[in-house]
């Protein structure tokens, strides 16, 4: 009496005895792992996306910094020039300086781009030209 049957509409009936309830069981268990071995790629996937943001965010705050002295630098100095009547070598130290953080700072949101890049599976593709 335990084994299967199979209905008038074709699929199994699997639900009676003690054989059928061990397929049912083995059944979930399978799916269960699955579901299980799924979960865990997820969490993965999500905690290296958590890295690469968090490293893509601090990029950025680096890259800010920069700016900020960069910005400061260069207007301390032009400000000097303008009240002072000095040559414009005087200043061009602190202009160089500014300048090149401002480089750093765009390598750095260069970097901070690419690691958003790496969220997704497919490589990064050039933006369409306008009109076409």
């Amino acid at each position: 009496m335990g084994a299967s049957r199979t209905r008038s509409d074709g699929d199994d009936d699997r639900t009676d005895g003690p054989i059928a309830h061990a397929e049912v069981e083995a059944d979930l268990a399978e799916r269960e792992a699955r579901i299980n071995e799924r979960e865990a790629v997820d969490a993965d996937r999500k905690n290296r996306r958590d890295g690469i943001l968090a490293d893509a965010a601090a990029r950025d705050e680096v890259a800010d910094a920069r700016d900020e002295a960069a910005d400061r630098r260069d207007g301390e100095a032009s400000l000097d020039a303008f009240l002072k009547d000095d040559t414009y070598t005087e200043h061009l130290p602190a202009r160089r300086a500014a300048a090149q953080d401002r480089l750093y700072s765009k390598t750095d949101r260069d970097s901070a781009a690419h690691d958003r890049d790496q969220l997704t599976d497919d490589e990064p593709q050039a933006p369409a030209p306008d009109g076409g």
